[in-house]
């Protein structure tokens, strides 16, 4: 379970990023006013794999320097430079940040 203020937004991105799908019933819906206080993705059979709840007053994390420190990270991987390099482009275009670049390191 990921806290967060904006839990729509947030599930949206994973969506895309991941191909994952929205819980029945989380899927945004037409009079859908203010912020879900739950949300659930799941993979194509159903399994639950992220889940997003409301915390409307949780500070930003700052990383690699700061207060609050990074709370959360997610360990993706891919199978060569060349997927990572795509995998990065399309997360940049779905709105992620480059916080610290290490796609030189062995």
């Amino acid at each position: 379970m990921i806290d967060t203020p904006a839990p729509r937004e947030l599930a949206e991105f994973y969506r895309l990023l991941l191909g994952l799908k929205y819980r029945e019933g989380d899927a945004p819906g037409a009079g859908e006013t203010g912020e879900p206080e739950w949300l659930v993705l799941t993979a194509d059979d159903g399994t639950r794999c992220l889940a997003f709840q409301l915390a409307p007053d949780m500070p930003e994390p700052q990383w690699p320097t700061g207060t609050p420190p990074q709370m959360l990270h997610l360990d993706l991987t891919v199978d060569s430079t060349a997927a990572l390099d795509r995998q990065r482009a399309r997360a940049l275009r779905s709105g992620a940040a480059v916080l610290a670049d290490r796609s030189d390191d062995v």
